[in-house]
C-alpha cells in the first residue's frame, strides 16, 4: 500500500511540475534548461525533447546543449532531426564531441546510405577514436568494427541481390 502512494504522490509531483506552463514561449531559458534537465532525471525523454528543442531554438550557439537534443532525438528515434545537428556538431566541434560523426554514420546507416556510413565510420575510426574516454575505447572500438562490418555486407548483399527473387505458394498438402 505504501509503493501505491508514493508512486501516486510522485506522479502527481512530475504532472504538477510538468504542466506549470502550457505555453513554452512564456518560460524563461533557464526555466527550459531546468525542466528539460529534469525530465531527462525521470527518463522522460519526449518532454527533455521538447524543452531542449525550445531552448535550442533560443540559443543556438550553446553546443553542450544541442548534442545533448541530438542524442534525445537519437533516442526517440526522430532521425531526422538529429541528423543536422550532428554534421554541425562534427563540422564545428568534432574535437568537443568526436562521436558526432558515429552518431551520424548510424543515421546514414539506417537510411540504408551504406556508403556514406561507413566513411563517418572510418572518420571516427582513423581520426576521434582517441578522443573518447579511455574506460570507453574498447567498447567504441567493437562498436566501430560491428558498424563497418555491417555496412560491408549490406553493401555487398545489395549487389549481389540485383538479381530477381521469386516466391511461389505452397500447395494446400502442406501445413494441413
Amino acid at each position: 500500500m505504501k509503493k501505491i502512494v508514493i508512486y501516486l504522490i510522485y506522479f502527481l509531483i512530475t504532472e504538477i511540475t510538468f504542466s506549470q506552463s502550457g505555453n513554452l514561449y512564456e518560460l524563461k531559458d533557464w526555466q527550459l534548461k531546468g525542466y528539460a534537465e529534469s525530465a531527462e532525471r525521470y527518463n522522460d525523454d519526449y518532454s527533455a525533447v521538447k524543452y531542449y528543442s525550445e531552448y535550442y531554438k533560443r540559443n543556438k550557439n550553446d553546443s553542450k546543449t544541442a548534442y545533448k537534443l541530438a542524442d534525445l532525438y537519437f533516442k526517440v528515434k526522430k532521425f531526422q532531426q538529429a541528423k543536422p545537428i550532428f554534421l554541425d556538431l562534427y563540422q564545428n566541434e568534432k574535437d568537443k564531441y568526436p562521436k558526432a560523426i558515429f552518431k551520424y554514420g548510424q543515421i546514414l546507416k539506417n537510411e540504408g546510405k551504406f556508403d556514406s556510413a561507413a566513411i563517418c565510420f572510418q572518420i571516427y575510426r582513423d581520426e576521434l577514436l582517441y578522443k573518447d574516454k579511455k574506460n570507453e575505447r574498447n567498447l567504441n572500438i567493437l562498436k566501430v568494427k560491428q558498424e563497418l562490418k555491417i555496412c560491408e555486407n549490406s553493401v555487398f548483399l545489395k549487389n549481389k541481390n540485383k538479381e530477381k527473387i521469386n516466391v511461389y505458394k505452397l500447395n494446400k498438402t502442406i501445413n494441413k
